[in-house]
């Protein structure tokens, strides 16, 4: 699920904080400093233990963060689909996601489509 490149910068300085790195910075590039001190704004955004280990890493450079649009619309959906099972309405959730609510509709009747399918043998 995720992007390959944000797998090895998670190797580095771990899921979570590669989650968040791209969440605040992906698809863009950042120079990552040799140093960085507790008020960088990579500090700030994914601790600054990981954004030690990460310029330990790849101090000097400028790392193009990768988006992690799967993982999250992944965890979106998944809120979707719990939303909807609690009684949420699609049209209270699209509002929320942002999205349109064909598009969660969409969401649900694919699970549904799932559900649906017998086993072939």
């Amino acid at each position: 699920m995720f992007p390959e490149s944000l797998i090895e910068i998670a190797e580095i300085i771990g899921k979570g904080a590669a989650l968040q790195l791209a969440n605040e910075f992906g698809g863009t590039e950042e120079y990552i400093p040799k140093t960085i001190n507790k008020d960088h704004k990579i500090s700030k955004c994914i601790g600054h233990d990981a954004a030690q280990i990460l310029a330990a890493w790849a101090g000097g450079w400028r790392l193009e963060i990768p988006r992690a649009l799967s993982v999250n619309n992944g965890i979106r959906n998944t809120e979707i689909l719990q939303a909807v099972e609690d009684g949420q309405s699609k049209k209270s959730l699209a509002r929320k996601y942002g999205i349109t609510t064909r598009w969660v509709r969409k969401i649900t009747n694919e699970v549904d489509a799932d559900s649906d399918q017998g086993d072939l043998f």
